[in-house]
């Protein structure tokens, strides 16, 4: 058993004993010790930082109260090291050498001692900075930077997917601790984000087939059926059937391809136009639309007019760099428009009903 000094002044030693996750069905109490380790620690630290350490520290009901060394069980030993590298201030660089999935235990240590997850932001800032995205998933990174207030991480990883996915997105937790996840409410924002993104490249792709089918002219049909089965050879029409099979990026990139010029002679007046200018143009409209979801404008504490509402019923008249105004993410106003949670009563029924208490201030009393 190693012994891992978080402060050399320590007067309490924390016993924390890691078992092997419990598989669905499987009874409890049934399954292996994974690891035992032991922190010195401060026990005035610990009653500071937290309702339960203080109850179970101090009081007369708990034999701990009286106890130089106390045991805690059904917990991660890196997280828990890691919470109490944070709670004394005494985190070492190895502590963000930790995969992924200890993300949802160190949120499950948060609840099951009352801490307070803000704590935890700038550490796990650290952690995101050293991560080879090649080899994270970015369904699987939703949750921790949502909990961790990770906006930057947050917005890339919602605009990834929205870009990337097919079918339709949803989180993945690579835990069996089912309880904490997004709000379902985020993951439908996602996904109508991404059903945007089709709608965007479809009216732009259709203008000149619109012109075209307004046309008079004897070669407007011959134009029409070639800009048509140019798009359909490269595998981007119709787009209400290529967009259930590939994601919005692999239509972006086959629209790379588009090199098509009309037959002549064709009339200068309405089948003439430089055809592969306007799905280039299509194509970067629909590249540059959606910045990803913004944690700041989720909140909904920051509204753009003073008033929530109002931000709603004004959102088309409301200027361009208003839209990112006090977020940490630079977007434009569809990322506001997906990211926008709805009226401040409902922002508050989902904050009562959030055991973490994300958005509270102070969780200490």
């Amino acid at each position: 058993m190693s012994l891992i000094v978080i402060d050399p002044d320590g007067d309490l030693v924390v016993r924390v004993i890691e078992y092997e996750e419990v598989l669905f069905g499987e009874p409890r109490g049934q399954h292996p010790i994974r690891r035992v380790a032991e922190f010195r620690v401060l026990r005035e630290v610990l009653i500071k930082s937290s309702h339960v350490f203080r109850k179970l520290l101090t009081s007369t009901y708990f034999m701990e109260a009286s106890e130089t060394t106390i045991t805690l069980e059904e917990d991660r030993v890196a997280s828990m090291e890691i919470w109490f590298g944070v709670l004394h201030n005494a985190l070492i660089d190895t502590s963000h050498d930790v995969y992924i999935e200890e993300m949802w235990h160190l949120v499950k240590a948060c609840d099951k001692y009352h801490l307070v997850i803000r704590n935890l932001k700038s550490w796990f800032a650290t952690w995101y900075g050293k991560q080879d995205f090649k080899e994270l998933s970015k369904a699987e990174l939703l949750y921790p930077c949502f909990i961790f207030d990770h906006a930057q991480g947050f917005a890339a990883a919602t605009k990834h997917l929205a870009y990337n996915g097919r079918g339709h997105i949803e989180e993945e937790n690579p835990t069996s601790i089912t309880n904490f996840h997004l709000p379902h409410r985020v993951i439908q924002q996602i996904n109508a984000a991404k059903g945007r993104l089709r709608i965007i490249l479809h009216i732009h792709l259709f203008t000149p087939i619109d012109a075209l089918l307004d046309a008079r002219c004897p070669c407007s049909a011959p134009t029409l059926k070639g800009y048509e089965n140019a798009l359909k050879m490269i595998g981007a029409w119709p787009i209400e059937r290529e967009a259930v099979k590939y994601s919005m990026h692999a239509l972006l990139e086959k629209l790379r391809m588009f090199v098509w010029r009309p037959q002549e002679p064709i009339c200068t007046q309405s089948c003439s136009r430089d055809y592969k200018g306007l799905v280039g143009n299509a194509r970067e409209i629909t590249k540059g639309y959606f910045d990803g979801l913004c944690l700041d404008c989720i909140d909904g504490s920051k509204p753009r007019t003073g008033d929530i509402d109002l931000d709603y019923w004004r959102h088309g008249n409301i200027s361009e760099r208003e839209w990112f105004t006090g977020c940490r993410v630079r977007h434009r106003q569809p990322s506001w428009y997906f990211s926008f949670m709805g009226r401040p009563e409902q922002m508050n029924h989902f904050r009562k009903r959030n055991p973490l208490k994300r958005f509270r201030e102070d969780d200490s009393d």
